[in-house]
């Protein structure tokens, strides 16, 4: 028994042209397919989509080709081979110059993100005045900071060639005040000193 195959006239896919022949790109496609596989088949006229599916859910046609789009409710309803052509729809806009394209673009960005940068911003700026408050200078009972920057106090050498230096630098109360000394392996004779 050769498969019934309803062709959905729509031009250029497919329909019948002059003495009754079938002709359109589907039609065409049906045939090599046809022919590659040895199928028998039997081409029918169909005019409405609604005549199309109704048909392939009571078995009416085995197969139907033409400009068949698939959508999610005809998808529901039967099941689509691979898409055989794209159509190319697309939307059409106006064209703009290089400079107003990227303001636009910018406007549109800005539009879409503002509250993102918006909430962005506030939080580093929040960030920033919690590290400051956490690491500014706390007075101490004296009026004076704890923290205090460190300074260089350098003396001349006397006659005996020794050279002192010393740099002070307050810490926090809570923290020891650590003294280093040591003396410079380049110059044996002088030697350094730094305390705190």
């Amino acid at each position: 028994m050769p498969l019934r195959i309803g062709v959905y006239q729509v031009a250029p896919y497919g329909g019948q042209g002059d003495g009754g022949l079938f002709v359109g790109a589907s039609v065409d496609l049906w045939r090599r397919v046809a022919e590659h596989l040895n199928w028998q088949y039997q081409l029918m006229p169909v005019s409405q989509m609604s005549d199309v599916l109704s048909g392939l859910e009571n078995g009416a046609y085995d197969v139907a080709i033409g400009a068949i789009t698939i959508t999610p409710e005809r998808l529901a309803r039967v099941d689509f081979s691979y898409p055989t052509h794209r159509s190319g729809v697309a939307a059409v806009f106006a064209r703009r110059t290089a400079a107003a394209s990227a303001f636009y673009d910018y406007g549109e960005a800005v539009g879409e993100l503002g509250l993102l940068i918006l909430v962005i911003v506030i939080l580093l700026t929040m960030i920033g005045v919690l590290m400051w408050w956490f690491e500014r200078a706390h007075l101490n009972k004296s009026g004076k900071s704890a923290i205090a920057v460190g300074t260089l106090i350098t003396e001349r050498p006397p006659q005996s060639g020794r050279v002192e230096a010393r740099i002070g630098l307050r810490m926090m109360p809570t923290f020891p005040r650590p003294s280093l000394s040591f003396r410079t392996a380049g110059f044996p004779r002088y030697g350094w000193k730094a305390g705190m």
